[in-house]
């Protein structure tokens, strides 16, 4: 039998979001957040072939001063026009404590010297959030810390895997279900760095992930190489006290991650000694969006939320490894790299926009790499 534990501590600071016209509100302070984790695990030996992991883990989210603490009309979904209080909260003062225990489980059995089999459940928190905007012609990326308002997102996954190997060969089979509860979303039509009080920006959901990952490896012979193919599912719905203020009518929507298609190929064969040529190849699902469906005098109806999506990402890069020749009693060794990125030039279209021209709309597209880039570079190795 063996034990394991550990801790550890960190402390967090975020930077407030940015109002629309750019301007900086220094009327707020930064987030502050002291995140601790502590664990237990045990894994004992059941049998030649069963071996049983089991443990706890405690974790937890102190949110601390100088900060504000905005109080809202109850009768009302949270807005700026609803505050009725504002609390002051000194420094070092607590704005919010969270904390929650993580139970984790997982059997793993050896079926032969060739076959080996696992099951899984874990339980996870997540304290700090991660604000997904996709309405914006660049979506991005924004973070915040649990507080009085935002709890922590808590997180199910249960996963069974294979995993067959052979001289040369392995194959492997992932399966899992994940369910996430407090969940963030932002409204429809927020004004995405309006003000101090992030949490009326937001909605709370929950959301459910599915899928299956297949992977094959072949590093023998020349050609050898790595195929993947990965079929998910991710679906998220509001559930807002307010009808009003719900996405799509509360009801499950695709979310900005599920992308049910992704095929991924790399190969690398030797030329030469000294030369080597890779590839690789990327095919996948688009993102979904929500598109407008027509207009009533100036007025956009849009689809439902998420209802369309991009059109499928595919791009193809190539790359040579040439390793010149060296003293063998030399320490420092060079290798240059030539690559080409998106081979065939395809303009995969990171989002879309509307371009509002006297009154006629018309879609543009964005890309991110719309054309062939070569590059090169030179690596040292100790």
């Amino acid at each position: 039998m063996s034990i394991y534990s550990g801790f550890g501590i960190k402390n967090n600071t975020f930077t407030e979001l940015h109002a629309s016209d750019g301007s900086h509100r220094t009327s707020k302070p930064r987030n502050f957040g002291l995140e601790y984790f502590g664990y237990f695990d045990v894994e004992k030996k059941i049998t030649d072939k069963l071996k049983v992991r089991s443990g706890i883990r405690y974790s937890g989210l102190w949110n601390y001063g100088p900060n504000f603490i905005y109080h809202y009309d109850p009768d009302f979904p949270q807005s700026k026009s609803k505050v009725i209080r504002v609390d002051r909260i000194g420094a070092n003062k607590t704005v919010a404590h969270h904390h929650y225990l993580e139970p984790r489980f997982s059997l793993n059995y050896q079926w032969n010297n060739q076959l080996s089999l696992k099951l899984a459940f874990d339980r996870l928190t997540q304290y700090i959030h991660r604000l997904s905007n996709s309405y914006a012609v660049v979506p991005f990326d924004a973070w915040t810390p649990s507080n009085d308002k935002i709890k922590p997102t808590l997180v199910d996954q249960y996963s069974m895997a294979a995993v067959y190997t052979k001289p040369g060969w392995e194959i492997g089979l992932d399966l899992y279900y994940k369910r996430m509860k407090n969940r963030l979303v932002f409204k429809e039509n927020a004004n995405l760095f309006l003000y101090d009080q992030v949490e009326a920006l937001l909605l709370p959901a929950e959301s459910t992930h599915y899928g299956f990952e297949l992977g094959i490896q072949k590093n023998t012979g020349n050609l050898q190489g790595y195929v993947n193919y990965t079929w998910s599912r991710s679906f998220i719905k509001t559930n807002a006290k307010w009808q009003s203020i719900q996405i799509n009518k509360g009801r499950y929507f695709p979310s900005n991650f599920d992308r049910p298609h992704k095929l991924n190929l790399i190969l690398s064969y030797p030329i030469s000694t000294r030369v080597e040529l890779n590839t690789k190849f990327t095919i996948k699902s688009g993102r979904p969006i929500t598109l407008p469906l027509g207009k009533i005098d100036d007025l956009l109806i849009y689809s439902e939320h998420n209802a369309y999506r991009l059109p499928i990402y595919h791009r193809l890069d190539l790359s040579v490894v040439i390793n010149p020749k060296t003293a063998s009693n030399r320490k420092l060794k060079g290798q240059w790299v030539f690559s080409v990125l998106n081979v065939y030039g395809r303009k995969n279209p990171f989002s879309f926009f509307l371009v509002n021209n006297e009154g006629n709309f018309r879609f543009k597209q964005l890309s991110i790499i719309g054309s062939m880039i070569p590059t090169f570079s030179y690596n040292i190795k100790l």
